[in-house]
């Protein structure tokens, strides 16, 4: 059983009064002011000694211990060893713990960093002052490092990091951005892919992007064009302002050429949605190029159900010139297409967000054009809640969403419930996702059940009643046909149907990827040339403005979305 802790106090009111000041203008003092207080701590030390018929104070062996941190900063370790002995002969409690600190910091010092780890590890979470506890993790980490425990140096990084107070955060961070230069980079990555397969990259965001970038400037500094390929495919989240300088290492690897004004679109055509939200999109994006006459080429391929043939479709196009590709027509397309794209250093708009599970959609390379299903489901479940409403279904044709956890359930277009069913399921409303195609039957399946049918972005072929179910509404839609929106006009002189959902993002990502390569002129097929044009390509369409039928922005936000504020009638 271990030693009940005792608290250190003085054994008078005159050495308490006399020490605390003492102590709290040392914690608080820089190092030259530290070393100012050492004779007065001597002289406390001598007069509170005890002798051979009286006791010493019990803070005497307190007194020592900031003398022998005093010595360890004058780097006299013998002399600190000795002023930390009788702290370590008392008892459990904090003038213990600060002696075994102490000590343990001269261990490491002398070289010794495994019997310094034995004493310091033991000690984390336990010092009681600011200053105790970042000498403690600074030396844990240093012992770790000198141990060649790398793993455990980055832990104890984080738990500095961590446990650092508001004053030195500034300095943790730097010390550490500087130790993290003389890890291994195989040390370093074999930390980032352990998080990465925990799942525990979001709860040490901080400390994983340091590691990322630390990896990233030793990617450019040693062009290593592999280790930016594997960055920027697993971690382009996490490397900010590098981002571009590791995308350029890592796409003058790929092949592939530049044509002038080529975009690509990748078509999934496995599923009979896939083959219609395929057909609509590229029916939007020969209209938004201006095709036939415009100049623009539209180049296309298609994804086979296989391991990798997104990266060999993504590959396809690349060889016939396309800088820019729009895809990504459902979740699990999207997901495939936002990794590949970091892999190929090629820009590309997604149709739909990524499913969370996949890569991070952001990087220098990725542009969200639609809309994440939890950004538009939840003002219209708001309005269902204020309405009373809080049995809510969900109805799309796309594989379920990782948001449907806020629904009670989800029923696919291809497969929709009776009436019974959703009795007995204990609905009181439905909701149709954004882009649906199966708004007809869910609106009947809706009226049949006596629910009401929410509706999401771009699903209502007509507008709906003020007063009826919530719905939402985003550039031309609902569309109304009796007083169209000026910005179809082009569409309507053409003889067109109403657009659909896919077909505005067709047409919208057509626009925006056309400003980023009408001005490429000059086809190439050298490497350095093609990245070159790749990245001025993503920034391009970082900056590009034009008006939308998706969305009242003319353009992506600071995190390369489409930002689409909630609006809809509330039921």
């Amino acid at each position: 059983m271990a030693d009940r802790p005792v608290a250190t106090l003085g054994s008078s009111v005159r050495s308490e009064r006399e020490l605390r000041p003492v102590l709290a203008r040392w914690t608080l003092g820089t190092a030259q002011e530290r070393q100012t207080l050492d004779q007065v701590l001597r002289k406390f030390v001598e007069r509170y000694r005890g002798t051979d018929s009286a006791r010493s104070d019990d803070l005497v062996p307190l007194a020592q211990v900031f003398r022998g941190f005093n010595a360890l900063q004058r780097a006299e370790l013998a002399s600190a060893r000795k002023l930390a002995k009788p702290a370590l002969a008392g008892p459990a409690g904090a003038t213990h713990d600060l002696g075994q600190l102490l000590m343990g910091a001269i261990d490491r010092r002398a070289g010794q960093h495994r019997l310094a780890l034995q004493l310091l590890a033991p000690l984390q979470h336990k010092m009681l002052d600011a200053f105790a506890t970042n000498l403690l993790n600074e030396e844990l980490v240093a012992a770790a490092l000198g141990a060649r425990r790398y793993a455990a140096a980055l832990g104890f990084m984080e738990v500095w990091r961590r446990e650092g107070g508001a004053g030195y955060q500034a300095q943790i961070d730097a010390r550490i951005a500087a130790l993290l230069a003389t890890l291994p980079r195989d040390a370093l990555w074999a930390e980032l892919e352990r998080r990465r397969q925990r799942g525990v990259i979001e709860q040490g965001i901080a400390m994983a992007t340091a590691i990322a970038r630390r990896l990233a400037q030793h990617a450019v500094e040693s062009k290593d064009a592999a280790l930016a390929k594997l960055l920027l495919t697993n971690y382009a989240a996490l490397l900010g302002p590098s981002a571009v300088e590791v995308a350029r290492l890592a796409a003058a690897r790929n092949r592939g050429r530049v044509a002038a004004r080529t975009v690509g679109l990748l078509l999934s055509l496995q599923t009979r949605w896939q083959r219609r939200r395929s057909a609509d999109v590229a029916a939007g994006m020969a209209f938004g190029l201006g095709l036939p006459g415009s100049g623009a080429l539209l180049v296309s391929a298609t994804v086979a159900d296989e391991p990798r043939a997104t990266d060999a479709a993504l590959e396809r196009l690349a060889a016939q010139g396309a800088s820019v590709v729009v895809g990504g027509v459902d979740r699990a397309a999207a997901g495939a297409l936002a990794e590949a794209a970091q892999r190929a250093a090629l820009p590309v708009l997604l149709l739909t967000p990524p499913p969370r599970t996949a890569t991070p959609f952001y990087s220098p390379f990725v542009f969200l054009l639609g809309a994440a299903a939890a950004d538009t489901t939840a003002p219209l479940l708001r309005s269902l809640a204020a309405a009373g409403r809080t049995h809510t279904g969900a109805i799309g044709d796309d594989v379920p969403p990782a948001d449907t956890s806020v629904f009670d359930t989800f029923y696919h277009c291809d497969n929709l419930p009776d009436v019974a069913t959703l009795r007995g399921a204990g609905l009181d409303s439905l909701l149709l996702l954004d882009g649906s195609f199966c708004f007809r039957n869910s609106q009947k399946l809706a009226q049949s059940a006596g629910l009401p049918l929410a509706s999401g972005l771009g699903v209502a072929p007509v507008p709906l009643l003020p007063d009826g179910p919530p719905h939402l509404a985003a550039g031309v839609f609902p569309l109304d046909p009796a007083h169209p929106d000026p910005r179809l006009r082009g569409w309507r002189k053409g003889g067109h149907m109403p657009p659909s959902w896919w077909t505005a993002l067709g047409r919208d990502g057509a626009v925006l990827a056309w400003q980023a390569v009408k001005d490429l002129t000059t086809p190439s097929s050298d490497r350095e040339q093609v990245a070159s044009a790749r990245l001025q390509v993503a920034s391009r369409l970082a900056a590009a403005r034009h008006r939308l039928w998706t969305s009242q922005t003319r353009g992506f936000n600071s995190q390369q979305r489409i930002s689409r504020p909630a609006t809809g009638a509330p039921p």
